[in-house]
């Protein structure tokens, strides 16, 4: 059954309790069809991918991490999930090693974080049986900036309330116990837990005793709880300890998340106030944003959008921030959150701009949202905001995959480059300059282009629609050199046996009607045969061209040579085309002495042979 179709029933069953599943039946049922037509495509891609695959490795039987990386790049449908490639990858009786699988878990932007099942229930229980006092984790909205702009997040100190190895609280726990996870709670904390779509932060916690490496923080009621690796030492309970975040990784969490916001409000201010921002992923490395918009979007809303964003950057607004009662901030015309969301009584307003004029006038002016995130300074902190990724054009449910900071700026720097090789070799075909690079060079921009994803999405597409319209150029340029040094072969074949009753000879050609219309318009007086042998691994047919003048009194030499030779190679097929006469013979079939077969029946006939040319 489809999922689509268990709207209707869902609708009936709850609407009189949630009216707004009423209120939104057509659009919810349009974005359940367009996920699920969404998940076939990327399904039927991937197939088709592994088949391509399968055809060229048809003696693989497991995929090494390496293998797997080449089918990602091949087809973006296998980020979605590392269960499908190995669904697809079983299909087709391959296998793919466990640490394969869960490299490509991590690497999947629908996978930023460690598995949430890790933290029990059970251990949660024994936490708020403890009586654990809650975590202060407003130290993690701490932020100075240096005198080059460098943003810093100040480490904080905190003391050691709980440490947990598997469903068990501990009090102690020493490098030497081998343990390869544990969790601490601290009462104060300045790292992130992830929540509203942001990654959660990475860092160390440490004392003069031990290190620990936090590699994910959740939270669970007032608690924030940091998972880690001891490295080295011992951890005690009530130890103090020093907790100190990843910088770089904070940094670029925090210019993404800001973006987002920007991109939201460019969004509602250029496609449509009915926006509706319906989830996020926020991390180190770019943000996606996903959001439900009935419309198309062009590539030149694309444009505008990034052209919006870039110029709130531009404007180095400043960042503001207020808590507030949720029942005064719903009051607030224009502020943006989540209509069905549980907030708590008190909530955080952050407003890029003046956020006091706002509450002052009850009245949105530009962008406010209830958020918990990290964000910068200034909108000018971000530097650079760049549009890689779109998807969901036929669909209610689109997504935004976006780059900001350093890596924005490198996809830009990166695209100039490609453009740069791209307008010169479309100069130099326009002007029919260095003729003999255009396929070198077309392949190695074809080849930048299918190795960079992350390039800015509207100059990508542009620039490759021109590089497709050069290929036409290249291919006929190509032609034209193959046919004109074909014509140079034949003629120099002609020549050579000038005094011959008959011309035969080996020539490579792609197509028997392009060696018919050379010896047509040489209008030669002898007969010729030109034959093709292509390599051993070629799949292409053999090919034989049998040429007689129509003015050759020996008229129905033509026929008779063709009637010889399959008799000669009954495995040949033939036909006649007027006063030529063409024949193939399948791939796959021994042609060690075809040379020889030509040779004897044409010998037969009384011909004078000389060596091939």
């Amino acid at each position: 059954m489809s999922s689509s179709m268990l709207v209707e029933p869902v609708v009936e069953i709850l609407g009189d309790t949630f009216p707004e599943l009423q209120d939104n039946y057509q659009l919810i049922k349009s974005i359940v069809k367009g996920e699920e037509e969404e998940y076939y495509e990327r399904v039927s891609d991937a197939y088709t991918v592994f088949s391509s695959y399968v055809q060229k490795y048809p003696n693989k039987q497991m995929l090494s991490e390496e293998d797997v990386n080449i089918l990602k790049n091949m087809s973006s449908s296998l980020d979605l999930a590392s269960e499908l490639v190995a669904e697809v990858a079983a299909d087709y009786g391959l296998t793919i090693p466990a640490s394969t699988t869960d490299t490509n878990k991590e690497l999947s932007v629908h996978s930023t974080k460690y598995d949430n099942s890790k933290l029990a229930s059970k251990f949660l229980s024994r936490v708020e049986r403890a009586c654990i006092p809650s975590t202060n984790d407003s130290f993690k909205y701490n932020l100075t900036l240096s005198e080059d702009g460098t943003y810093n997040w100040p480490s904080c100190t905190g003391k050691v309330l709980a440490v947990g190895v598997s469903d068990e609280l501990v009090e102690h726990l020493s490098a030497d116990d081998q343990v390869t996870e544990c969790v601490v709670i601290t009462d104060q904390s300045c790292f992130y837990a992830e929540a509203g779509g942001q990654a959660a932060d990475r860092g160390l916690i440490f004392n003069e005793n031990c290190e620990l490496e936090v590699r994910d923080v959740q939270s669970h009621g007032q608690h924030v709880i940091h998972r880690c690796q001891l490295l080295t030492g011992a951890l005690q309970l009530g130890d103090n300890v020093t907790l100190e975040i990843d910088q770089a990784h904070r940094t670029a969490c925090t210019l993404n998340h800001t973006a987002t916001h920007l991109l939201g409000h460019s969004l509602r201010s250029i496609l449509s106030r009915n926006i509706q921002q319906s989830g996020s992923s926020i991390t180190s490395e770019d943000l996606n944003f996903s959001f439900t918009h009935q419309g198309e979007i062009s590539l030149a809303d694309l444009s505008r959008i990034s052209a919006n964003v870039n110029e709130l950057i531009s404007n180095s607004i400043s960042l503001t921030y207020a808590n507030i009662e949720y029942s005064k901030a719903r009051d607030l015309s224009g502020l943006v959150y989540l209509p069905n969301h549980v907030y708590p009584s008190t909530v955080r307003v952050v407003g890029v701009g003046d956020l006091d004029s706002a509450l002052k006038d009850n009245k949105v002016d530009f962008s406010a949202e209830l958020c918990n995130g990290t964000h910068v300074a200034n909108t000018s902190d971000i530097r650079k905001f760049v549009i890689t990724g779109y998807s969901g054009q036929n669909r209610a449910m689109k997504r935004l995959t976006c780059l900001t900071g350093a890596k924005a700026i490198e996809a830009d720097e990166m695209m100039t480059r490609l453009q740069q090789l791209t307008f010169q070799l479309i100069d130099d075909i326009k002007q029919d300059k260095q003729t003999d690079t255009w396929n070198e060079r077309f392949q190695r921009i074809s080849q930048i282009f299918a190795d960079s994803h992350k390039l800015p999405k509207v100059e990508r597409e542009t620039l490759f629609e021109q590089l497709k319209q050069q290929r036409e150029a290249i291919r006929r340029k190509n032609n034209e050199d193959a046919r004109a040094h074909l014509e140079q072969s034949i003629v120099g074949l002609v020549k050579d046996q000038n005094d011959s009753s008959v011309v035969i000879g080996q020539l490579k050609f792609n197509t028997v009607p392009e060696v018919a219309k050379i010896l047509r318009r040489l209008s030669h007086p002898l007969p010729v045969v030109i034959y093709s042998l292509p390599n051993q691994t070629s799949k292409q047919h053999i090919s034989l061209v049998c040429y007689c003048p129509v003015s050759s009194k020996d008229g129905e030499w033509i026929k008779s040579l063709s009637m010889e030779l399959n008799a000669a190679l009954v495995q040949m097929k033939g036909k006649n085309m007027s006063n030529l006469y063409k024949m193939s013979l399948p791939a796959g079939t021994d042609i060690d002495n075809l040379s020889d077969i030509v040779r004897n029946v044409v010998h037969s006939r009384k011909t004078s042979v000389l060596p091939e040319h």
